[in-house]
């Protein structure tokens, strides 16, 4: 199980436990987990979190970010584009 940390365009971060994170054919990000089950020894992965894709800016497991990029002055960060922003190559 990891600590999925997704970044949304829109500034907001959301930190989802999950097990796999995998996109769908419909343009979404979906995060699987195994749901704590009494009954059910063989319980499957369900969906436990959906991004619109077009929406988020990053997805990282916790377990991995070796690093943290700090904010710039006044807080802005120089990373966070908007979709309509050309892109500079």
């Amino acid at each position: 199980m990891f600590a999925f940390i997704v970044t949304m365009r829109s500034g907001h971060r959301f930190t989802i436990r999950a097990e796999e994170l995998r996109p769908n054919p419909d343009g979404y990000y979906e995060l699987l987990a195994t749901l704590p089950s009494g009954d059910d020894p063989h319980a499957t992965k369900q969906v436990v979190a959906v991004f619109d894709r077009g929406a988020v800016l990053s997805v990282v497991a916790r377990e991995c970010l070796v690093a943290v990029e700090e904010p710039g002055e006044n807080g802005t960060r120089a990373h966070l584009i908007a979709k309509t922003d050309p892109i500079p190559f």
